[in-house]
Formats: C-alpha cells, sequence, structure tokens
C-alpha cells in the first residue's frame, strides 16, 4: 500500500510561531505531521530558506508512511515566499489546506532589524504572497493566523484554527500539558528580546534572582 498524499502545509512566515504550531498538530489524533519539520520538498534549491535533505517523491512519501486514517496529513516548511512551491504543491494536491501565520508589521521590523522603508517592501510582498496562496487553494483552505494573538492566548487560537479545519478540539488538554512548562520561558524570551543585548545579561539575572 503506498503512502497517503500530505494535503496539509504550515508554510510560515519564518520566526512566526511554526515549531509551535507544528507540535501542537503533531499530538492531534486526526492529524498525521511529517516526523521531519522542514522537507523543504516544494522549494527550489536556490530559495534562501531552503535546506533540502528530500530530493525524491519516493522518499518524501516515505515520510508519512505510517499515516493511517487521519484527516490531515502534513508537513511544516517555509514554503510562504515561493511562488514555486504554490504551483509544485497545487499541482501535487489541489486539495491541500494551507496554514499561514503572519506577524505583525513592528514584530517583524523587531525580528529582522529592517528599516521602516524596508518593512514598507516586506508587508507588500506578504500581502501579495498571501493573495496568492488563496488564490491557488481557495479562501476555504487558507487559514491565517495572527502571530500575536497567537502568542498571546495560543490555545484559543488553537482551538479556532481546530474548528475552521472541523477536527475535534480533544486536543486542549494535550495543548495544556504541552505548553505548561515553556510559558514562561516563551515569555521570558519575548521580554528579553525588547531590551538591548548590553541589557539583556544583567536583566536576566534579575528575573533568575526573583528580585526583578
Amino acid at each position: 500500500m503506498s503512502p497517503k498524499k500530505p494535503n496539509f502545509f504550515i508554510v510560515g512566515a519564518p520566526r512566526s510561531g511554526t515549531t509551535s504550531l507544528y507540535n501542537y498538530f503533531k499530538k492531534h489524533p486526526e492529524v498525521f505531521m511529517s516526523p521531519l519539520k522542514g522537507p523543504d520538498f516544494f522549494l527550489d534549491n536556490k530559495n534562501k530558506f531552503s535546506q533540502k535533505t528530500i530530493k525524491t517523491r519516493e522518499d518524501y512519501l516515505s515520510l508519512f508512511k505510517k499515516a493511517k486514517n487521519e484527516k490531515f496529513i502534513g508537513e511544516a516548511s517555509h514554503y510562504f515566499s515561493s511562488k514555486e512551491a504554490i504551483e509544485r504543491i497545487k499541482k501535487f494536491n489541489p486539495h491541500s489546506h494551507i496554514i499561514i501565520i503572519l506577524r505583525d508589521k513592528d514584530q517583524v521590523r523587531e525580528s529582522h532589524k529592517v528599516a521602516r522603508k524596508k518593512l514598507d517592501e516586506e508587508n507588500l510582498k506578504y500581502q501579495k504572497n498571501c493573495k496568492q496562496w488563496t488564490k491557488a487553494f481557495g479562501k476555504t483552505n487558507v487559514h491565517i493566523l495572527k502571530f500575536e494573538e497567537f502568542f498571546k492566548n495560543p490555545e484559543k487560537s488553537f482551538d479556532k484554527l481546530c474548528k475552521d479545519l472541523e477536527i475535534t478540539e480533544e486536543t486542549v488538554k494535550v495543548f495544556r500539558k504541552h505548553n505548561s512548562r515553556k510559558k514562561s520561558h516563551r515569555l521570558r524570551i519575548f521580554f528579553l528580546g525588547l531590551f538591548p543585548a548590553s541589557w539583556r545579561l544583567s536583566i536576566k539575572k534579575k528575573i533568575n534572582s526573583k528580585s526583578f
């Protein structure tokens, strides 16, 4: 019996929480995620995000050989900005569901250290990319999350996404278990990122000593 085709792709954007979302879906009983998070199979080799290790269709499909009767079979690669990936996934499985996480423009500027002019250009690219994905797969099959909402209340955002995908929400318990140990650590990382690098060590020491 040949492996089932993936029909579910978390495509980015980069640095937007795709790894967390990938891990949450790995625990969902109606979703099978590739054991390799980012196979980058549909990326062009020249793409700057490509770390392509899976080069043949046979090897790619073998990542999903353990899938059973899950509603969604998927993976998470940085396909968001690749026109070639859109075309290749469309040809591979035109009924695929696409997950996109977008960051607020100010967060993008801080994360990527880009100037205002460059930021405006990036925002235009984001809008263009979203339209391309939506045009290729349809509004019903393209699900867009806002990073800020996802970071602030990941459980609520994940529940809504499950509803949109028409899969069960029984993973809430699993989600809490997965997230409970990392929540405070993630908040610390986010908080420290607001300060210059030269300040972070002293602030971190104060946080760890509980005097801050």
